[in-house]
């Protein structure tokens, strides 16, 4: 597996600059943003289980623990839907880029992060898995129109 830029030196010219952007939107949250809980990012790998595969890496925000929403996601009991339609299996977390992400004071700007986060992998790898960004916004114009 290919490894991907660090997201270490917030002050270098060295980052991708979708992560200087996650790390720009978590330094200026209002502090009205307070929320109850922090919220995380996370990323894992998608293993797949199909033929020709659209998708390299899944994408969320969370208020609970990194590990404790993995958890969930590996043991099926709030995996996301290409997992649990059989079409990939939950490979390891993405520690090479998530380790060094911002925590987040509210959900609404961990969403905004998570898009980032996901649009980063896209222009990286490709085939983010996310419910924000920018592949995901394509993906529910596609939909819209299969229904139409």
């Amino acid at each position: 597996m290919q490894r991907l830029q660090p997201a270490a030196n917030v002050e270098g010219n060295d980052m991708h600059h979708l992560l200087s952007k996650i790390h720009r939107l978590a330094a200026t949250e209002p502090i009205s943003h307070q929320g109850k809980v922090p919220h995380y990012l996370y990323a894992y790998e998608l293993i797949p289980l199909i033929d020709d595969p659209d998708y390299k890496t899944y994408v969320g925000e969370t208020g609970k623990s990194v590990e404790e929403r993995y958890s969930e996601h590996a043991d099926g009991s709030r995996a996301c839907l290409i997992v649990r339609k059989g079409h990939y299996l939950v490979g390891p977390l993405r520690r090479d880029v998530i380790d060094s992400l911002p925590t987040f004071k509210c959900r609404e700007c961990a969403e905004i992060a998570e898009g980032l986060l996901a649009d980063y992998f896209d222009d990286v790898e490709g085939g983010a898995y996310s419910n924000n960004g920018s592949a995901a916004e394509l993906r529910r114009e596609e939909m819209e129109s299969d229904d139409a």
